[in-house]
């Protein structure tokens, strides 16, 4: 798009004052705007895909309320929200909150933080929960703090103490006024006669604010990439480095958001948050409400969109499953013109679906509930909350006395789509709901899925675990001895609460109450962790001239490395050099006990992941990008690979030589035992991460020396490994770490 007078600036308020932002990237995010643009490092980058939560900011809009026009504040994750996003709106950040609101003294008090690299994005997500609850006047239970919690992660403190400081937090009074609440307001409101957004950079971004603007400009640039909340589509940015091209951006209407009932019909309109969107279920469907908790975490709830699920068109989306269960229908829009059809015929195959070019999805339109269905909604993942499904379900009866008079049972998870299990219903329909009947449909269901093998689940256990759901729907829902939830389930129902919250039924354990040790005083450093004032390495300002390396990993797990096309890296925008094995001129070897860990690979990888190449670029950005190319610049010769611990220990190989402990004759021991048990089992243990990226800064210093930063907790280690790798005497080479972020017990 040309630039003209439709087009301007990306306008926005930070800290009481109208922020103009024009030249950056569209998919700028605003972490990277935040980190890089205004010099505000309180708000850190962790896994900069919205899991982490460290990253996590509010956003408020202007919105009228009883006494008059007021700001109201949700918690994102700014990793993935583009930077247009926020025009019209207003940002804070961790370093608005002045240290001084309740939630960033109670985490103080409690001992909430420990490395503290996670600490700024709770406490704004704390924040956020304690404004909300003070001006609704309520107070959240301890299940419902977790709740708003769950998109926050937490790598060495425990979230004990981080729970406690959320009760503790409503003990004290509302924080004062920060200067900028009353500019802020004022601010947005100037901000209102804006005209609607089109912004003109290296691809264009429109945000009209009309329903009938948006179908226009589709039909118009059926080209162009719809954007709603970004919880996927900032992914494809931040991890696959696409490029989106033009842009439309849903947000900014207000129709689209709407969510009414009329004529027995819930329609919630396809722009409606998740948050929104599942409230808005779960009063005529209180079964749903636990999926909704499950879905995602409360900043991708205020973002993402149930539209935006429905279009994606997953096959392991938890949305479609319950919609086609109720029943759903799926109401669509090109320029004037509209239709409506099942969601059940929405989805053709793998990621695709019924769309014309130019056509969106406008809203979603369900039956209101009857007093004879039963409905029930189930989902499995590895873990509880905030996690992708192995497997879901939507499971539906009509009933007339026992006997079954309509069945929808819809799955995600076990097919190319979400899709209804025909054979399953078939089998009950017409039926008295019986455990023979049951039996008949957990045997037609084998029939209606070929599920496949994946990192979520085997084949094996969906079509299991699918009957034992269909088995569970009927201990829940049989004509005699129905069993409560509360039988069937390891976990407690929760249920609707005060303000949006969440409460617990009887079995909530009592809250615990805070334990203090006697005397005991908080971390020298927690007044700056809460407030953002911390610094970590990628916090340090940067040197003039300053280059950024990237690493280029093998995609196989075991293979002899033939070539890597240089030609190819070194013509990517941005990059400066290429190193590789043979361009160390110390010992390649980073191993800390053994010595057998090449830092960069030399004629073989050993492990999917393993360094092979380091690009040196201008920019993060550009430094990454280059280094994605692994795939397609490594040619690798693939060997046999050993992929599991039971077939290294079958072979003999093992990390380091074997050890044993032993006290008497075991073999006789266990040979005379007059009981014996056989067999095996697998203990999948906690996988470790850290919160902050191992990240180092080196600069040269006289006489060839280097001064290294690093998020280490070994710098005398790192100290040997850099010289040994750069030839240099030790005394050559310092190495210095305040403090790091979730480095304990890695």
């Amino acid at each position: 798009m040309s630039q003209d007078a439709s087009t301007r600036q990306i306008r926005f308020v930070h800290r009481g004052q109208v922020v103009q932002v024009s030249g950056l990237a569209p998919t700028t995010s605003v972490l990277s705007w935040l980190r890089e643009h205004a010099g505000c490092t309180g708000t850190k980058e962790g896994c900069n895909e919205g899991d982490c939560g460290a990253c996590t900011v509010q956003v408020g809009s202007l919105v009228q309320g009883p006494a008059g026009p007021r700001v109201d504040y949700r918690p994102l994750n700014s990793c993935i929200q583009f930077l247009p996003t926020l025009d019209g709106q207003a940002l804070r950040t961790v370093e608005d909150l002045g240290g001084h609101h309740p939630a960033q003294q109670a985490m103080v008090d409690c001992h909430g933080s420990q490395c503290g690299f996670c600490t700024p994005g709770f406490v704004m997500s704390l924040a956020a929960c304690y404004d909300r609850h003070q001006a609704a006047g309520t107070r959240p239970t301890r299940q419902a703090l977790a709740d708003d919690l769950s998109g926050n992660l937490c790598r060495c403190t425990g979230y004990r103490p981080i729970l406690e400081a959320g009760q503790r937090m409503f003990d004290s009074a509302p924080p004062r006024a920060t200067g900028h609440d009353d500019a802020t307001l004022a601010a947005l409101q100037s901000l209102a006669s804006d005209a609607p957004l089109h912004y003109a950079a290296a691809n264009a971004f429109h945000a009209p604010r009309t329903l009938d603007d948006l179908a226009d400009l589709y039909a118009k640039r059926p080209q162009a990439r719809l954007l709603a909340g970004g919880t996927d589509v900032g992914l494809w940015v931040n991890k696959q480095f696409r490029d989106l091209g033009e842009v439309i951006y849903l947000g900014q209407v207000d129709e689209l958001r709407a969510i009414t009932v009329a004529n027995r019909e819930l329609r919630i309109g396809a722009g409606a948050s998740l948050h929104e969107a599942w409230a808005a279920l779960a009063t005529d469907w209180p079964e749903t409400l636990e999926m909704g908790l499950r879905f995602a975490s409360l900043p991708i709830r205020h973002a993402g969109t149930l539209g935006g699920n429905i279009a994606n068109g997953s096959p392991i989306g938890d949305g479609a499953p319950v919609l086609m269960a109720l029943g759903a229908r799926v109401l669509l829009r090109h320029g004037a013109v509209q239709r409506t059809l099942p969601l059940d015929d929405f989805y053709l195959g793998y990621m695709q679906n019924q769309l014309a070019s130019g056509e969106f999805v406008e809203a979603l339109r369900l039956p209101l509930p009857q007093a004879n269905e039963v409905l029930r909604v189930y989902k499995l993942s590895k873990r509880y909350d905030s996690d992708i499904s192995g497997l879901a379900c939507g499971l539906m009866l009509k009933l007339d006395g026992e006997q079954v008079v309509d069945a929808r049972f819809a799955f995600g998870g076990m097919a190319a789509t979400v899709c209804r299990a025909r054979q399953a219903e078939a089998a009950v329909r017409g039926q008295a709901w019986t455990e023979a009947t049951l039996h008949a449909a957990m045997a037609a269901l084998a029939q209606d899925f070929q599920p496949l093998t994946d990192l979520r689940a085997s084949d094996a256990y969906r079509r299991t675990a699918a009957a034992n759901l269909l088995k569970r729907f009927w201990l829940e829902t049989r004509a005699n001895c129905a069993l409560p939830a509360s039988a069937t389930r390891v976990w407690p129902v929760r249920v609707a609460g005060p303000c949006g919250g969440h409460a617990m039924n009887a079995r909530q354990p009592l809250p615990v109450e805070p334990s203090t040790a006697l005397g005991a005083h908080p971390h020298e450093s927690a007044h700056l962790h809460v407030a953002g004032a911390a610094p970590y390495i990628d916090d340090l300002p940067e040197l003039a001239g300053t280059l950024h390396a990237a690493l280029g990993l093998s995609p196989i797990a075991h293979g002899k490395l033939l070539s890597i096309d240089l030609g190819v890296l070194r013509a990517q925008p941005g990059v400066v050099a290429i190193f590789t094995a043979a361009d160390i001129p110390g010992a390649n070897d980073c191993g800390a006990i053994v010595h057998d860990d090449p830092i960069l690979a030399d004629g073989e990888v050993v492990y999917a992941g393993q360094p092979v190449f380091a690009v040196v670029a201008t920019s993060r950005d550009a430094a990454r990008r280059a280094a994605a190319l692994a795939p397609q610049v490594l040619k690798l010769e693939p060997l046999p690979a050993v992929l599991s611990a039971r077939q290294a220990h079958a072979l003999g190989q093992y990390v380091v030589p074997a050890m044993h402990l032993s006290r008497g004759d075991t073999a006789q021991a266990l040979a005379a035992a007059p009981h014996r048990l056989s067999g095996q089992f697998s203990l999948g243990g906690q996988e470790q991460f850290y919160l902050e990226g191992q990240i180092s800064v080196a600069m040269p210093q006289e006489d060839g020396g280097m001064l290294v930063h690093c998020s280490t907790q070994h710098p005398s280690e790192m100290q040997q490994v850099v010289a040994h790798a750069l030839h240099l005497s030790a005394h050559r080479v310092q190495v210095q770490c305040r403090r790091m972020g979730g480095g304990f017990g890695g």
